[in-house]
Order: structure tokens, then sequence, then C-alpha cells
């Protein structure tokens, strides 16, 4: 496969180098730590009037997260990166991207209730196709299971086909970018199908990680690494902006999702903003909409975490982690209380929804580790993610690259959920990428050594 070109032979060998693009670089814990002290500071200072008696436990515990996070990252990066060439990547691509666009038609008529075809009239009301998309969840609740596993059997795949059509763009045949470009075309079209941008943001956090591998793998000195990560800044901001604007847009349009147009309230909480207060009393009506409708997005899992942390551990025996586990625990025993003990789920009484209000990842981890542990896991989170960065782009190893765009996904969706653990298919694609490339390196390193 003309994909393989470059795993094959195509690219230096890490060895051939400049000494200085050898060591695994910290640009992707200084990115994300940027990003979750935005959202911190969206949370301090934005116009949400949060009823919390005191912040200092949610913000002292939030300083903990990241500095373990951050302690994590620096030992994986201490580790010596492998170098282990991907074999079947041209497989994986193919296979991958044929069963996003196969899959693409049941998906829409049994999530949605509407084929492909029938996107723009979706589009046109999206309040509409967002309320479809709830009515059809219950509708064929139960009767799911075969469409939920061939979703899950195959995500490894279709998860892998955008970071390896970005790492290998230059590569491709005009059938595989064709393939590449069906590929993201299903996940917008289903996207506007539900009515929701989580599928947008999946696509520019996948393709943004990914596009970060190629562009420390393919600079040859210093000075063209930094151009060329002045680049992607560009790009990323670019793309951003549009899943900023379809977010506002999509927000107004349902009227009451996240942060209600007309109350500027998040969904029937009872937390509403407040745009009496400076500076937002000058700021004109639009702009405080957007800022509200931002900061409800990527903040209100914080006021979650704060709700949790007020509430004694009862443990969920490794279901309350995950709402997929939780399902297919119920499905399985029949048991409706065992998921009842979770935070998110008792978080019900006070007025936050585990369904429709986000509690953060840190929450989601707690129902099954207690707050006390939920550190160690950051640090474990933090590891991981740095591993899997220097084998990606110091050694070249493109199950690692994956890997590390799934936990990237899970490190940017930290101020919300457990993304990554959040469905089924999610859970397959970092369960299976990270035993993919955790084997591969153990292998490796035996043969080093």
């Amino acid at each position: 496969m003309t994909v393989q070109a470059r795993d094959a032979g195509g690219v230096r060998a890490p060895a051939e180098r400049p000494a200085a693009l050898l060591k695994p670089s910290t640009l992707a814990l200084r990115l994300g730590v940027s990003y979750l002290l935005l959202t911190i500071g969206l949370f301090a200072f934005g116009p949400f009037d949060w009823p919390l008696v005191s912040f200092a436990p949610i913000f002292f515990y939030l300083a903990v997260l990241i500095a373990m996070l951050c302690t994590g990252h620096q030992m994986g990066l201490a580790r010596t990166p492998l170098h282990a060439p991907m074999r079947l990547t041209g497989a994986i691509f193919i296979f991958g991207s044929v069963a996003a666009v196969v899959l693409l038609l049941p998906s829409s008529i049994t999530y949605t209730g509407r084929w492909p075809w029938q996107v723009l009239e979706a589009l046109a009301d999206q309040r509409e196709a967002y309320g479809k998309l709830g009515e059809q969840l219950a509708e064929t609740q139960g009767g799911r299971g075969l469409i939920i596993a061939a979703r899950t059997l195959s995500a490894p795949f279709t998860f892998a086909v955008l970071p390896l059509g970005v790492i290998y763009w230059r590569n491709l045949t005009l059938t595989q970018r064709a393939l590449l470009a069906l590929t993201v075309l299903s996940s917008v079209i289903f996207s506007i199908l539900r009515g929701t941008t989580r599928e947008l943001a999946d696509l520019v956090l996948i393709g943004g990680s990914a596009f970060l591998v190629t562009t420390y793998r393919e600079a040859d000195d210093p000075a063209l690494l930094a151009r060329r990560i002045r680049t992607f800044a560009f790009r990323m901001a670019f793309l951003v902006s549009g899943v900023l604007a379809a977010l506002l847009a999509r927000t107004i349009a349902r009227a009451g999702d996240v942060v209600t147009a007309s109350s500027g309230c998040i969904g029937e909480s009872g937390v509403c903003v407040n745009f009496d207060q400076f500076p937002y009393s000058l700021l004109p009506g639009g702009a405080n909409g957007f800022l509200a409708t931002v900061t409800g997005y990527f903040s209100q899992g914080y006021y979650g975490l704060a709700l949790a942390l007020e509430q004694p551990f009862v443990w969920t025996k490794g279901i309350g982690h995950s709402p997929a586990i939780q399902s297919l625990y119920l499905t399985v025993t029949g048991d409706p209380f065992l998921s009842q003990d979770s935070y998110t789920n008792r978080l019900i009484t006070q007025g936050w929804s585990g369904e429709y209000n986000w509690s953060s990842l840190a929450t989601w981890l707690a129902s099954d580790l207690s707050f006390w542990l939920v550190p160690g896991a950051m640090l474990l989170i933090g590891y991981y993610w740095a591993r899997s960065w220097a084998d990606a782009t110091v050694g070249r190893d493109d199950r690692a690259a994956v890997f590390f765009c799934a936990m990237t996904m899970m490190v940017f969706y930290f101020p919300a959920n457990n993304q990554m653990m959040n469905t089924l298919d999610n859970y397959a694609a970092l369960v299976g990428w990270g035993l993919a490339w955790g084997i591969t390196r153990r292998n490796a390193g035996q043969m080093a050594g």
C-alpha cells in the first residue's frame, strides 16, 4: 500500500535526525495544561454564579490533579522511546474507512430516525434533530445490540483512519484520500443528524493530535519545527473557531440544551449567568451570549466536581467510571441499583443531572477509585500520554500515534466527562490501541535487550 511507504523505509530512522529532535518534546503537555488552565479560568472568572459555599476545595483539588498529570508526563518522557514500525497501516486504514462509511447507514436510522441523505432536513432544524435523537434512544432501548456490537468491534479501525490519514497524507493515493474524506464526512453528517457538536470536536482533537505528531516527525531541524508549529497553531485556531461557531449556532437553535438563549442558565439546574457584574455589564449582548455558551460548555464540569467532592464515597465496583459500562452491567445483570451509587447519578438529588450536565473526568473516575486515588490515575494518564507521544514522534510508532490521539482526547475532555470511556466504541478504541502499542513496545524492548 502507498500509505505504508514511509513506515517501510521512506522516512529517516530516528538516529539520522539532528540531536535536538531526538529528545521527546514537552509540547503536548504545554498545550494540554494551557487549555486546562484556560477552562479553570473560565470557571473562576466567567459570568456564571456558581452556588458554592467555598471555592477553595475545588481549586486545591484541581491543582493537585494537574500537578500529578505533569509529574506523570515528565516520568513518561524520561523513558527511552522505542522504534517499532507498524506493518498493517494500509489495511487498517482501508478497513476502518470502509467500516465508517458502511456503518453510517444503520447508525443514522437507529440513533436519529433519519437516513444520511436527509442531512439537510436535520440541519434546517437542529432543535428538532436533537429532540428526535432523544426519542430514538428511548424507542430503541434494548434493541440496539447489533449496531452497538458492530460499532464497538470496528471502533479501533475507524478511530485510526483520521490519525493515519493525517500522518501519511502526502503518501495517500487519490482513492485513499477519497476514503479519508468520506470518513470525515460520515462523522459530520452523523453530527448534524444528531444535532450535537461532539463529533466535530472529536475530529478537531484527533486530527490536531495527529498533525502535531507528523509536525514533529517531519521536521529536520529546530528552525523548521518552529515554523511548522506556527502553521499548526494557525490551522488549529481556524478549526477551533469553526467548531465554536457551530457550537454557538446549535446551542441557540436548540434553545435549552446547555445554556438557554432566553435565561442564560445551564439546563434546569438553576445555575445562571450574572451579566450585571463587571466587566460583563460593559459587553454587548451578543458577546455575552457567546461567552456564556463557551463558559457553560468548557467549565460546567468543575461545578459538578465541586458538588461531588462534598459527597461520601460509595464504591461502584468498577462500573461507575463509564455510562457505557453501567448500561452493559444493567443489561447483563438486570441490577439497576449499583450504578445509582455513582457520584454523577447521586448529584441528581442536588439538581445536577448526570445525563444532561457534566461533572469532569475526575468525578467519573472517583466513583470507582474515590477522590483520594484519582490523583494516582492522573499520574498514570500523564505517564502514558507522554510515553505514547515520545514513541509516536521520536520512535515513529503508528500504534503509539493513534493511542496518543485517544489519550489527548481524554485530557482535553477532562473538564467535561470521561469521553474515551463514555461509549463502548470509544472504550474499544482506547483499550485496543493501548494494548496494541503496549504489547509491541514490550516485544521491541525485549528484542533491543
